[in-house]
């Protein structure tokens, strides 16, 4: 049959025109699915790919989750996530190293942090080659904190699949908390300087060339590694406190569209914990303040034991603007039953919560449901 008028085949495109098209998807997977389409787009996928990596945004965050029949299993081989955009459980394509027990468990891009007492790894689930990572013990910090201390919050500044020069700074918890950081190559984590006294450190996040933390106040602190001496300075004051809805806080530091969120989430201690509300503020560093905000211009945010994360809703399928995603907040080795329900969707318009997975199969938790960023490697 003859083409009818107007009708273009996209196999007839020039090079460059479909290069462009390639460029401007968001989605890894929809990468993926046109570099399997024929012959001719998997050169034009291969040739764009450092492109599209280097300018490749944060992609929609899994739920790793513990189903029903996992429940009594207590290592991660065979662990699951839910897709927010398909609606839908799906396994790990991978087996994940057998585990009997960790203090702390984290992700960021990415790849999932690990404290096992002897040593740090970073695993990564989505890659099937190198995606193991050991590092020293925090027990070999060069401090005098003693030698009981394991990771209370920790961020990768790069994917160490394509950046082998990260750095991983970590909230370290032992008679206090307090940072350090890692470089490959060196034998050892390095103590940061100490905020102000009083202050612990609850978050970190790495922006802008420089990791940034948050602590118990609400105030924030740049830490530029880039150098032999590391630069420490304090870019923003402590949150107000004095709004403090419920028995309980925990504060969380985003970036989004250049600028600075800090989060904070009240809720209630008495029997079984759970979330009351957010707040978000924005950090206006000209004029040193926080101004609360309830618009996150169309963006969602993704907290817990993840290095916190916004996206732009429009792009994924399902996502809520304007709305944060929450998990369950706590020591996240252990099996809280009742505490790891405590997770939805937030939406900071109407202080309206509803569930983001149906939390009735979720039976027990080890460990509590987290988010966990898709990866893309070379």
């Amino acid at each position: 049959m003859d083409k009818e008028v107007g009708e273009v085949n996209w196999l007839d495109l020039p090079f460059h025109v479909m290069s462009l098209i390639l460029l401007k998807l968001v989605y890894v997977k929809d990468y993926i699915r046109f570099g399997a389409v024929c012959q001719s787009w998997h050169s034009i996928y291969t040739h764009n790919r450092d492109d599209y990596i280097r300018h490749l945004p944060h992609q929609l965050p899994v739920l790793i989750v513990t189903t029903e029949a996992e429940k009594h299993i207590r290592h991660w081989q065979t662990r699951s996530y839910y897709d927010l955009s398909e609606n839908r459980v799906c396994k790990f394509p991978l087996s994940v190293p057998h585990c009997d027990y960790f203090h702390s468990f984290f992700s960021s891009e990415g790849w999932l942090i690990r404290d096992e007492g002897q040593y740090v790894s970073l695993f990564n689930p989505f890659l099937s080659v190198d995606n193991v990572i050991m590092l020293p013990s925090l027990e070999d910090e060069d401090d005098e904190m003693g030698d009981d201390k394991w990771l209370g919050k920790a961020a990768l500044s790069a994917n160490p699949a394509l950046n082998p020069n990260y750095v991983l700074m970590a909230v370290c918890f032992g008679n206090c908390w307090k940072a350090a950081f890692y470089k490959p190559g060196n034998p050892r984590w390095t103590s940061l300087l100490d905020c102000e006294e009083g202050d612990f450190i609850v978050d970190v996040i790495y922006s802008g060339y420089q990791f940034y933390a948050m602590t118990t106040d609400g105030s924030i602190w740049a830490y530029d590694l880039s150098s032999s001496i590391p630069n420490v300075s304090k870019v923003a004051p402590c949150i107000d406190q004095t709004e403090r809805i419920g028995d309980c806080l925990r504060y969380y530091l985003v970036e989004s569209l250049g600028e600075l969120l800090g989060v904070k989430r009240n809720w209630s201690s008495k029997d079984s914990p759970y979330t009351l509300n957010f707040q978000v503020f924005r950090l206006d560093q000209n004029m040193f303040k926080w101004i609360e905000t309830k618009s996150l211009s169309g963006r969602s945010l993704f907290v817990g034991n993840n290095t916190s994360m916004s996206i732009m809703a429009s792009d994924f399928p399902r996502c809520k603007p304007n709305c944060i995603y929450f998990t369950h907040e706590g020591r996240n080795h252990e099996p809280f039953e009742e505490h790891s329900h405590d997770m939805g969707v937030y939406n900071l318009e109407d202080g309206s919560i509803e569930p983001h997975y149906l939390m009735e199969s979720i039976k027990l938790n080890y460990p509590a449901p987290m988010w966990i960023e898709p990866t893309f490697t070379k």
